[in-house]
């Protein structure tokens, strides 16, 4: 069985501004359909996921690759494939464009479900294609019992108690943490082979931070008083350095 904390991947999805999706998507507004996609590839290949730490400041903290990173553009890939331009792509726009209850279909995409394998939460209503964005994809582990679908979101890293809850009575679908949906989309998922790496180590130079308990000035060497209001400054743990800063 799917477990998060074991096959998912460590890191959160957060990225930097870069440009996918021949430039009509963006990885800095996330990439969920490629990190669900591609933990999905790594679980049916039987390889463990990639981790990424930062080895000098913070030495148990996952990062995410970088752009230049073959697990990046792979991720980035994955984000594009699942997708399943064109006909799966007019399926979720469909979706959104509907103004009626999406319970009844979503009961069905359930039960085309194969565990595990990415599953699109739908919150989007609107004629804008872009704003399907606002839908999310994660991956349905295992569904235990009647309406309850357990999930790997990589929007919670390393979470085993994150659940897809079905109230049939009251035709509700939610998340444990952000609440109802309009709907489930079963995505059109075929495995691929992804980038054969076990762990890559990055050394990433850090600094430590201060910062004044009352106005919040941030400060690079200690201090005992704040400059700007006289308040007690305090460290508050390593920041990466970033290039060229």
């Amino acid at each position: 069985m799917f477990i998060p904390s074991e096959h998912g991947f460590k890191f959160e999805n957060c990225w930097e501004d870069y440009p996918i999706l021949w430039g009509l998507g963006n990885a800095g507004k996330g990439l969920c359909g490629g990190m669900s996609t591609a933990a999905c590839d790594y679980y049916y290949e039987d390889q463990p996921i990639p981790q990424y730490y930062y080895t000098k400041a913070i030495p148990d903290v996952d990062v995410q690759p970088i752009p230049d990173d073959p697990l990046f553009q792979y991720i980035c890939q994955r984000n594009v494939d699942i997708i399943d331009i064109p006909w799966g792509a007019a399926k979720i726009y469909w979706w959104s464009l509907w103004q009626g209850s999406l319970f009844d279909s979503s009961i069905e995409e359930i039960k085309k479900l194969k565990f595990p394998s990415p599953l699109m939460l739908v919150w989007a209503q609107s004629f804008n294609p872009f704003k399907t964005a606002e839908n999310h994809v994660v991956v349905a582990c295992d569904m235990p019992a009647m309406g309850k679908i357990k999930i790997y979101d990589p929007n919670d890293p390393g979470d085993d108690e994150v659940w897809i809850d079905i109230d049939y009575d009251n035709k509700i679908i939610s998340h444990t943490y952000w609440g109802e949906m309009r709907g489930l989309i079963a995505l059109n998922y075929a495995p691929k082979s992804p980038p054969h790496t076990t762990k890559l180590l990055k050394s990433i130079p850090s600094r430590s931070i201060y910062i004044c308990t009352q106005c919040q000035e941030k400060y690079y060497d200690f201090k005992d008083k704040c400059d700007k209001c006289g308040g007690q400054v305090e460290y508050a743990g390593e920041e990466v350095i970033k290039e060229g800063k």
